[in-house]
C-alpha cells in the first residue's frame, strides 16, 4: 500500500489486522515498548507483511491516528446532525 498504490482486498484485510493487533498490544503492554514483531506476532502474520503496508512504526500510528480521527469526526458529524440548532450542536460535541 505504500506510495498510495491501491489494495486488493486481502491486503487491506491484512492492513487493517495489523493495525487492530497494535491497538490490542499498546492496551496491554502497561507502558512497556511494542515492537513491530510483537504486532505481526498478534496479528497472526509474517513480519514481511508488516513491510509491505508501513515503512515503519511511525507510519503505523499514523495510520492508527487517522483512523481514530476518521471515527471521532464521524461520531460528533452525528452528534451534530441530531441537535435541535448549533448551540445545542456545539454543547454536544463538548459534552462528547
Amino acid at each position: 500500500m505504500r506510495g498510495g498504490a491501491v489494495t486488493a482486498p486481502g491486503e487491506a484485510a491484512e492492513r487493517v489486522r495489523i493495525i487492530d493487533a497494535a491497538y490490542r498490544c499498546l492496551a496491554a503492554a502497561n507502558g512497556v515498548p511494542v515492537t513491530v514483531g510483537d504486532v505481526v506476532a498478534a496479528a497472526g502474520l509474517p513480519g514481511e507483511a508488516f513491510d509491505r503496508h508501513f515503512a515503519s512504526k511511525d507510519a503505523l500510528l499514523l495510520a492508527m491516528f487517522r483512523r481514530d480521527g476518521a471515527l471521532l469526526t464521524a461520531e460528533m458529524r452525528s452528534w451534530a446532525a441530531s441537535a435541535a440548532g448549533p448551540p445545542e450542536a456545539l454543547r454536544a460535541v463538548v459534552d462528547g
